[in-house]
């Protein structure tokens, strides 16, 4: 069997174009997931909600093109993996593997801000909710000790402040 040229295949250079789409997506995303942090810090609550807004959008973006690639992938697995392997040898198919590989660090990459923008929220979400039970007169732990060094109980609660 004569060895093909799969550089020029319709179905590798597909999937190249729907990783390189996704690659494309990626960097978005992390500019975006960039954005919302420093809107969290400046607490920029209408930049917060237009990150948020641009960010499900990118994200059900690259679910359609993962999703794309998954069902091209799948439908002509044993094939693409042939494809693949003599692509491989004739440089096409490193292409390939270097988009995957670009396109997984990125991912990572956008997972890791996400995960420190999270924390960022939860504890500016604790600060309000404390602030808001301290403007209460709510008391949630006790925070005053002995000498003892045993928790005082709470004395009686009073509104700081009234609407």
């Amino acid at each position: 069997m004569a060895a093909r040229s799969n550089t020029d295949d319709p179905g590798l250079a597909c999937l190249q174009s729907l990783v390189t789409q996704e690659i494309a997506c990626a960097e978005d995303l992390l500019d975006v997931l960039s954005r919302e942090q420093r809107c969290l810090k400046e607490r920029d609550i209408e930049g917060i909600t237009d990150t948020a807004a641009e960010k499900a959008r990118l994200v059900s973006r690259m679910e359609q093109l993962g999703s794309q690639r998954l069902h091209m992938t799948s439908d002509l697995h044993d094939e693409k993996i042939i494809l693949l392997e003599d692509a491989t040898e004739t440089g096409g198919g490193q292409t390939l593997f270097s988009l995957w590989r670009q396109l997984r660090r990125l991912l990572h990459h956008c997972q890791t801000q996400n995960q420190i923008n999270g924390c960022a929220i939860q504890s500016i979400t604790k600060h309000v909710e404390r602030t808001v039970q301290i403007l209460q007169g709510v008391s949630s732990a006790p925070s005053v000790y002995g000498a003892d060094g045993e928790a005082l109980a709470p004395t009686a609660s009073r509104y700081v402040t009234r609407a």
